[in-house]
């Protein structure tokens, strides 16, 4: 399994995906960094507002077209 990473930046944020791929590759080291960085507005959630993991992982083992 890879490990990846669904942001969803504060509002007014300036997010740059390079520098956090550097923070995390830092702070984690090479393998344990995160290395699709996927960038959405929300995260999807169930009626109790938790969030979907599955659809998240759905998502991203999708093939993208």
């Amino acid at each position: 399994e890879r490990v990846a990473a669904v942001v969803v930046p504060r509002a007014g944020s300036a997010v740059v995906e390079a520098d956090l791929a550097a923070w995390a590759r830092e702070r984690l080291g090479g393998l344990k960094a995160p290395a699709p960085l996927v960038f959405r507005d929300e995260l999807p959630t169930g009626p109790t507002g938790k969030v979907l993991k599955r659809a998240v992982r759905a998502e991203l083992e999708a093939p993208s077209t």
